[in-house]
Parts: structure tokens; sequence; C-alpha cells
């Protein structure tokens, strides 16, 4: 009797959703591995019981392996075989995409198909923000999208809409994940081009962007975030929260006093500084999309006024979320507000230097009046 797997994995499926593995063998026993992204996830000695071999726990190694090494989307080959590779060899290939959360009521491949790789269905952001969509296509699906805008001019009592096309009739030469960078400053310089009227003059209110039945819609706040952040989400993939929110900083400083020939000095200093955040009210969508945010392992501030000058995420410093109170209520009556305390992950006290050359581009406010 040959060694075979008793399971047929899906053309893609979340990681999630793939369960414990059988094999149907008459080997004495079998080398399992687990290899893929050139790296060795799994490689073990296991013996039958009663000709099959179970594989548990498979979709931990899967996202052990990809979060250690950062991927959203990854082939895993699955070896089985005797004392040789040669003897009793079976393999099976696994084509996946990260999620570490169960899928309830759909498919995998339903979801993938109509849904951009996010928490989310819409997101507040301002007219300069900037962020990045996902979403997985197969081979040679489109991979074009489309803006819709809703927006007003000046004397307008009813919204007008507009829509452009970018990357028309782009194809995806293989299945995969693909980005979509979006800069909101960039599409509402398109359509200012395209309806011939100066950028002062249009009132974006929001833009829904389009792949296929992928859909997203940004709502443009004319207001600046007090804050912002990115965060690795279900699909280990970055993506950036706006927040419109009060912030209170707080310095707790710890230390000891020595005396030495009748004169006090400190010793041992410690200083930790902490943020307690309060967002503005939001809706239950809103609320819940911020939630994956607090339970982010791998959080980093965002400086809105400078990230669309330099978004290397590589260098945003890193932070942890270490106490928050989040009670999201479905009625109508009351607005959804999380509140949250976070602090830099580097122990030292975090130096952030004004940029130069800015000091007169802002109209200036008295800040008490």
């Amino acid at each position: 009797m040959a060694t075979t797997f008793i399971y047929f994995p899906s053309e893609v499926q979340f990681t999630s959703e793939v369960p414990d593995i059988t094999l149907r063998t008459d080997a004495e026993a079998l080398t399992i591995e687990i290899s893929g992204s050139n790296a060795t996830a799994y490689k073990e000695r296991l013996y039958p019981f009663n000709g099959h071999v179970t594989l548990r726990g498979v979709s931990s190694l899967l996202e052990d392996a990809m979060r250690a090494h950062g991927l959203s989307e990854a082939e895993f080959t699955i070896e089985a075989y005797g004392n040789t590779r040669s003897e009793h060899y079976a393999s099976l290939t696994l084509f996946v995409v990260f999620c570490d959360r169960q899928l309830v009521g759909g498919y995998s491949y339903d979801m993938l198909m109509n849904n951009f790789l996010t928490d989310t269905q819409y997101k507040r952001i301002s007219a300069d923000g900037i962020d990045t969509l996902y979403f997985y296509a197969p081979a040679r699906a489109l991979i074009s999208y489309y803006a819709w805008y809703t927006y007003r001019l000046p004397g307008d009592t009813h919204d007008r809409t507009w829509a452009s096309i970018f990357s028309a009739n782009a194809r995806a030469l293989d299945k995969g994940i693909f980005p979509i960078e979006i800069r909101i400053a960039d599409l509402i310089a398109e359509l200012a081009q395209r309806i011939s009227r100066p950028v002062e003059d249009i009132t974006v209110q929001a833009i829904t962007i389009r792949n296929e039945d992928h859909l997203l819609t940004y709502y443009v706040s004319p207001q600046k975030p007090s804050v912002a952040f990115m965060f690795r989400n279900s699909f280990n993939l970055l993506e950036t929260v706006y927040l419109w929110a009060k912030t209170i900083e707080k310095l707790k400083v710890e230390r000891s006093v020595a005396v030495c020939n009748l004169r006090s000095s400190f010793y041992d200093q410690t200083n930790t500084l902490t943020y307690e955040v309060e967002t503005s009210p939001m809706t239950v969508e809103e609320a819940k999309w911020v939630e994956h945010l607090l339970a982010s392992a791998d959080v980093r501030l965002v400086d809105p006024n400078t990230m669309a000058l330099d978004p290397d995420t590589d260098l945003l410093p890193s932070v942890l979320i270490t106490d928050l109170t989040s009670e999201i209520q479905d009625g109508r009556e009351d607005m959804n507000i999380i509140k949250f305390t976070w602090r830099f992950a580097d122990e030292r006290p975090a130096l952030r230097p004004p940029l130069p050359g800015r000091i007169h581009q802002d109209a200036f406010t008295p800040f008490f009046n």
C-alpha cells in the first residue's frame, strides 16, 4: 500500500481553514517535512497507528512560518517518506493566504474574490492621507481599479459623482496578492484635472475604490487626524488607521535618593512616558475595525504630518498598547468611544524634533481665546 494523503486542498485557502491532515501508509515510520519560502516549517519522524498518521495544528505551523518571514501568501509543500525519499513517498502542495481568524458564514475563496484584505469596508482618512489596499487575484484576472468620487463644487446643493480608471486592462501574470497605493491628494488632483476645476474648488466627501468585486470606501475628512498608527492586520499585512482623538501625555519618574556627605542625589532613575488616547465617536463598524489595531502584535506610530513625505515603514517606531477599554454597543442612541494607552517599545524617551522650514505655512490660531 502506497502512502497517500486523505485531503484535497482548494486552489487557494486561508491558513485558518487548513485542517488536521491524515495520511494512509503501510510504512513502519514516516518522516514528515513541511517547507516553503526557502524555510522548513516542520520536520519530524512519526509512527503510524492502524496505518494512519495525522498531522495536527498544521494551520498554526503555517502561520508561525509566515509570520516569521512577514508573508501574507505562500506555497507550502508537505512531504512524507520512509527511510529515504524514494520509499513510501507522497507530497501535497498548499497555496495559502495568511488569516489568523476563524471565517464565519462563508468560504475563503468567496471572501478573497469579494473583499479587500482588510477587516473593514470603509475608512476615515484626511485629504492628504495615504494607505495601501491589498487584494487577491487569480492568474489573468484584472488588477486595474476604479475610483468613484462623491464631491461638491462651490454653490452646490447636491452631490456630484465621477469615475476614473487606473492601470486600465492590466492583468495578473500569476495568482497572488496585489497592492493598490492610495494617495488621497493625488486622487483629488486627478479629479480636478478631469473636470477642469482647481483643487481648491472641490470638496471631496468620499472615494470608493473598486477592483472587480472588491470594494472599499474612504470618507474624506477636512480635518487632520490627531494620531495615526500602522498595524499588522488579520492577513499579516500592514494597514493604516487615522484617529481623531484626544491624547494625554503622562510622565512617570521612578528614582532613589542617596545621601553622601550630607548631600542628597538621585540614582537608578527610570522615566516612563505613556499616552492615553480617547477617540472621537465612531460607528459600530469603525470601532470593530479599530479593535484589530488594539489586538495587533505589530503596531507602529505614524506622524500624519510627515507620512506623505516619508512613508518608509521600516523607519516607523514600534509602540506597545499597554491598556485599553473597548466596549462596543450597537444601539442607535450613542456612538462608540474607545480608550487605550500606548508607549514606545524603545525604553529610551522619544525625541521628535520639529521639521525645519515649515513654521510659516499654517495660519496662526490663538491657543487661548
